[in-house]
């Protein structure tokens, strides 16, 4: 690599670290950045200054924070085209090992889209009527989502628009609360859907949770041990996803011979 090619490579990397500090701070003045990244004064200047310059950036008093530039590349951000491709081989790993059927979600909205559906290898498996659902609850990988990612404010108006009752809204507030914890969904419809639904969060740099994976066991299909193999291999493959994507282990802290699941599905 060239002199000038490899100092080309090291300022976009300083940018890169620049924004990312901000964005991790909100409101940050050009001193501190200089402090906290080990980057000469003059260095750190030059780049708010080009920033700034192009709407990256807006200097607030001589502090710093994201500007409009930034929220323009995101309005182009398309979460299906993006990560499709990126889960495709993962998905059909999950299929070959639990022999399940396998899917990825995103939340467009308040709506949940599958961007991957890999069908089991069985001859009887589940089978998913659409791609996109109106009612992300249905799924056991959006409602997953919901819980990482929406506000009370989010949450309340997506009940309203369901037209959810408040017996129906506690009810899913428990259940994000313990997905927001656990960091898993495990959606026993065996009753209902004739399935029983794992899932679990991807998580891009910064541990933004971007999509979530699962697999659907059929009920006569269910055992404590094939849920807990399930479990097992999506979070495996969730954290390899996400290292990926450049986020840090989301799942450092879980323990996968002492996972938190239903009394029904634990081994004897």
């Amino acid at each position: 690599m060239s002199e000038k090619r490899q100092g080309g490579v090291q300022c976009i990397g300083r940018t890169i670290r620049i924004l990312e500090f901000i964005a991790s701070r909100g409101k940050v003045g050009s001193t501190e950045i200089s402090r906290e990244l080990e980057l000469h004064v003059a260095t750190v200047h030059n780049i708010l200054c080009e920033l700034v310059s192009n709407h990256y950036l807006v200097n607030v008093g001589g502090q710093y924070v994201i500007g409009p530039g930034v929220t323009a590349l995101l309005s182009h951000y398309n979460p299906q085209a993006a990560l499709g491709e990126i889960v495709r081989p993962y998905l059909q790993r999950l299929v070959e090992k639990t022999t399940e059927t396998a899917s990825a979600t995103v939340m467009v909205g308040d709506r949940a889209h599958l961007i991957g559906f890999e069908q089991s290898r069985n001859s009887i498996g589940v089978i998913y009527p659409c791609w996109v659902w109106d009612d992300p609850f249905r799924l056991a990988t959006a409602t997953l989502l919901v819980s990482q990612n929406f506000s009370e404010e989010r949450k309340a108006s997506l009940y309203e628009r369901l037209k959810y009752s408040v017996g129906q809204r506690v009810e899913c507030d428990e259940k994000l609360k313990r997905a927001g914890e656990l960091k898993y969904v495990i959606k026993d419809d065996a009753g209902d859907g004739q399935q029983v639904a794992i899932a679990v969060g991807v998580y891009s740099k910064g541990g933004l949770p971007v999509a979530s994976i699962g697999i659907s066991i059929p009920v006569f299909r269910v055992t404590p041990q094939a849920v807990n193999f399930g479990l097992k291999e999506l979070i495996v493959t969730a954290r390899e996803i996400s290292a990926s994507l450049g986020s840090k282990d989301p799942y450092e802290n879980v323990d996968l011979n002492c996972l938190d699941i239903p009394d029904k599905f634990v081994e004897k």
